[in-house]
């Protein structure tokens, strides 16, 4: 095993963070072995013991992503059996367990090694952390809240944190409470034990505060720092770019980095994975540009005239842009700040979007070319577009409650008429799309089993399951004989046969694969004759064999920082 100005430190450090300050500054290589190097998943692949002496991190080894451990003082790796398609791998504060998610679930395995046990349900984990209070804490996909257990408790929800958009977890900076990111925008929030949480001055994520006195976070492809009290956990305002080369899983997810208690971080240098190019997929397999500059681009939607895209762009000054695909231009689109999910007019000229309004919110409708707007309908609390009908008739909308929980209506502009579609007990509603003649929706229920694809009648209370085994962001075609949903990098396809008042729907066939972008919200697009919008990454490596280490970090971030 080749390892490249490699200097052991791990048993050296008998101090804390003070004797790791005045470490000098050694910046080395890793390089892994060729038969198993390191998977980049979106939840993270790697972490570090707290003495900086071994190296976890997801291996590809014979076809298969496994758990790993590499002993930064000799370079030997050790892969653990039964952990075949293993994600998120963290360390136990005493550095004696590991937690990672497999199948479903959250177990733990002995470093030493072991058979795995299994801890809790998790069937869609976004990112984790096992923190000092020896909980292991995780959030979902769809960002709801934050759970937590430990190897000798039950798994239990947050309350707090309900309603938070989470991604990240990660510990706080006092000895209590939780620091999370937040999906779709670069920003934290800190949530003190069962309080409500408090926004944090740091415009990034995959926040890690350190003994140092220092927060790292990144932002697209990068890595900053600021010091903080650790007393009053107060931020200072004198953040400074660190590492200019560090690879993000994908944009506004964790990093592929670690910090070790004594001082050592390790990290994947490269590009980011968040850095996309928009393309048109054609049916026979073929990927056509469409002439917009890579960047850090989010949800999409396409006009029903198939002329206009509405995308989502974070590192164009987080806000939507429409692009012409005919005239190939870009403009902004004219809707507020912190809009959430707008979608098109059926006429394809306007944007409709809910903007609150005290304790209610209007659903607007933005002309595209003029700007000016009409107030559609309001509802009480608040509310974002889910869907447009494609006859303009049904507007599709969400709202949320108490506590949290999402519910979506269909709202009948000709009647001023709202009805609730039917979510089953402890799930709810996303990404819904009518049928051309808008009298079926398919849409993603979310529930603790996952995600799964549903039909239902408009006006009635019958529906139908379309999915097998998960999936999200159902789209109806416009021929109105097919329904597309996907399911992480697979596309399927679900032909729909109508014949008077019966409807009937076929088991979903594989419609095409390809590893695009699924980061937060629908991001892709169905246009006329199959073809598909759909972001590709500019870095699509999965897997790397360097992995960077600076020792001496926390003398390097009291040089650059202080």
């Amino acid at each position: 095993i080749a390892v490249t100005a490699l200097v052991v430190w791990g048993l050296t450090h008998q101090g804390g963070s003070s004797t790791a300050a005045s470490e000098d500054v050694i910046r080395s290589t890793l390089l892994l072995p060729e038969d198993r190097p390191l998977v980049m998943a979106p939840g993270g692949s790697l972490d570090l013991s707290s003495d900086g002496s071994t190296l976890t991190y997801i291996a590809e080894q014979d076809g298969e992503e496994v758990l790993a451990v590499y002993n930064l003082s000799d370079g030997s790796v050790r892969t653990f059996s039964e952990t075949a398609g293993a994600t998120n791998p963290r360390f136990s504060p005493d550095d004696r367990s590991i937690a990672f998610v497999l199948e479903g679930g959250i177990h733990v395995v002995q470093v030493d090694g072991g058979r795995p046990d299994f801890v809790a349900e998790a069937s869609t984990v976004a990112g984790m952390s096992w923190l000092e209070d020896g909980f292991i804490y995780w959030s979902d996909q769809s960002g709801r809240w934050i759970s937590r257990a430990s190897p000798n408790s039950e798994s239990e929800i947050l309350e707090n944190t309900r309603g938070c958009n989470c991604a990240l977890p990660t510990r706080g900076p006092t000895e209590d409470g939780l620091t999370v990111s937040i999906r779709a925008r670069e920003a934290a929030i800190y949530y003190p034990p069962s309080d409500s949480g408090i926004t944090l001055p740091i415009e990034g994520n995959h926040v890690t505060y350190l003994p140092s006195g220092h927060v790292v976070y990144t932002r697209i492809g990068a890595l900053y720092a600021s010091s903080y009290d650790p007393e009053s956990g107060r931020i200072s305002d004198d953040a400074r770019i660190i590492l200019d080369n560090v690879t993000t899983s994908s944009i506004l997810r964790s990093a592929h980095y670690a910090v070790s208690d004594r001082g050592t971080l390790v990290y994947v240098a490269g590009e980011p994975h968040g850095l996309l190019e928009v393309v048109i997929r054609h049916p026979d397999g073929r990927e056509e540009p469409v002439g917009m500059p890579v960047g850090a681009y989010g949800q999409l939607h396409a006009s029903p005239n198939d002329q206009y895209l509405l995308i989502y762009s974070y590192d164009r000054g987080g806000r939507y842009l429409i692009y012409d695909f005919v005239n190939r231009t870009t403009r902004v689109a004219s809707t507020p700040d912190m809009i959430a999910s707008p979608r098109w007019s059926a006429d394809s000229r306007a944007i409709m979007f809910g903007q609150a309004h005290g304790s209610r919110t209007r659903i607007v409708r933005s002309a595209i070319d003029s700007g000016a707007e009409d107030s559609l309908f309001s509802v009480v609390g608040l509310v974002s577009v889910s869907a447009v009908s494609p006859d303009g008739r049904l507007v599709a909308y969400r709202t949320r409650g108490d506590r949290a929980i999402s519910s979506t209506f269909v709202h009948d502009l000709e009647t001023d008429s709202s009805s609730k579609l039917a979510a089953p007990e402890g799930t709810f509603i996303y990404a819904p799309s009518f049928s051309p003649d808008g009298a079926y929706v398919v849409y993603t229920v979310i529930g603790p089993a996952g995600f799964e694809i549903m039909s239902q009648e408009i006006g009635s209370e019958r529906v139908w399951k379309l999915s097998i085994d998960g999936g999200s962001e159902p789209h109806w075609l416009s021929s109105g004989d097919a329904i597309v949903y996907r399911k992480e990098e697979t596309w399927l396809l679900v032909k729909v046969r109508r014949e008077g008042d019966t409807i009937t729907f076929a088991e979903p066939a594989p419609y095409f694969t390809g590893d695009y972008a699924d980061v937060a919200g629908v991001e892709y697009a169905m246009l006329s004759g199959e073809r598909a919008v759909v972001l590709r990454p500019v870095n699509p490596d999965r897997t790397v064999r360097r992995v960077e280490v600076i020792t001496g970090f926390y003398r390097l971030l009291a040089e650059t920082v202080n």
